[in-house]
Formats: C-alpha cells, sequence, structure tokens
C-alpha cells in the first residue's frame, strides 16, 4: 500500500511539473529565430530583366501596291498676272505644226481627244462651250522645248479623269526644233471632246 501512495505521489508532481513547464513556455517570449522575409525581391547578378511587352507591328501597304496619286490641284485663276505671262509666252512661239506630236501621244494614250491651240491666248477660255482649256509649263533650251508640267485653267465639261489622262500624257513630252531663247514658257491648249461625242 505504501508502494502504491508513493507512486501516486511521484505521478502527480510529474503531472504538476509538466504543467508549469507548459505554462511557462506559453506565456514566455518566443526568442526562436525565424526565417527573414521581405516584400521586395532579392536583386542577383545573374537576374534577367523582366521581358519587354510586344509592340504592334506596323501597318505597311503590300510591297506590290501602288502609290495613292497625289490630289489634284485646283483649277488656276485667270489672274492679269497669269493673262500678261500667257500672251507674252505666246508672243515667243508658235506651235503650229509641233503640235502634231503631241496630239499623237494624247491619242495614243487617252482616246479620240481633241488638242489644239487656244486663240486668244492671254484670255483661253473666253467663248469656249465645254472644251478645257490647259496650261503648258515649257522649258525650252537647245532648239527643243519639254513639256515639265501642266495645269488646269477650266475644266469645262470635260470629266476630270480626261483631264488628268492628258496632263499624264503630255508630262516630259518634248518638241523638236524649237526655234527661240532658252526659257521657260507657259502656253494654253485646249481639250475636246470628238465631234458627235455625249
Amino acid at each position: 500500500m505504501r508502494r502504491t501512495v508513493i507512486l501516486a505521489l511521484a505521478g502527480i508532481a510529474l503531472i504538476f511539473g509538466s504543467s508549469l513547464m507548459l505554462i511557462d513556455r506559453l506565456t514566455s517570449a518566443d526568442t526562436t529565430p525565424r526565417p527573414i522575409i521581405r516584400s521586395e525581391p532579392i536583386e542577383t547578378e545573374n537576374r534577367e530583366p523582366p521581358p519587354a511587352p510586344l509592340a504592334a507591328a506596323p501597318l505597311l501597304p503590300p510591297v506590290d501596291a501602288a502609290p495613292a496619286p497625289a490630289p489634284a490641284p485646283g483649277p488656276v485663276e485667270l489672274t492679269p498676272a497669269v493673262s500678261s505671262r500667257l500672251a507674252a509666252s505666246a508672243s515667243q512661239v508658235d506651235l503650229g505644226g509641233r503640235l502634231e506630236s503631241l496630239r499623237a501621244r494624247v491619242a495614243a494614250r487617252c482616246g479620240s481627244l481633241g488638242l489644239r491651240e487656244a486663240e486668244d491666248a492671254a484670255n483661253p477660255a473666253q467663248g469656249l462651250e465645254g472644251e478645257a482649256v490647259l496650261l503648258l509649263n515649257l522649258h525650252a533650251e537647245g532648239g527643243k522645248a519639254r513639256v515639265t508640267g501642266s495645269k488646269i485653267l477650266s475644266q469645262g465639261t470635260m470629266r476630270p479623269t480626261l483631264t488628268a489622262c492628258v496632263q499624264y500624257a503630255l508630262r516630259n513630252q518634248e518638241l523638236q526644233r524649237f526655234e527661240g531663247r532658252d526659257e521657260s514658257l507657259t502656253i494654253p491648249v485646249l481639250i475636246s471632246m470628238p465631234a458627235g461625242s455625249p
């Protein structure tokens, strides 16, 4: 019996001591080292930069696409300065038979359109019925004259596509046996539809 009492007291003491240790453990400050958590990523020497965002490819026209045509300039206003320039150019040169090569070029490129000199160079659109008036810019040099460009003075009733065709056909054409001094001239020519056209 005495042995049982001693064993019971030893068990109680063991339980009591364990309880005290547990209470002490729970109420004391925790001094065990823990891993440090950083809010910023750790920089390393071998770190790769983040991938760049993909840029949208530029929109390019197809390689075989034709360039867009430049907008056609508006008609030239017949101011006194333009009128005097036309009269001065007409006094320097008479196209005469040289206009035949230009007529042939227009017929080959634009159909049966008529091309002739204006009767009154200073006021080429006077008294016209539907004909377009084109001002040819000529550069005379070395006995030849080259058409460097043209402008529309009057569209008349001519369709813009037809006058544009004539302008394109005449550009860079040369007139041979061109007497006169080397200079730039502006000559008015008339474009007309063939007889019987609507």
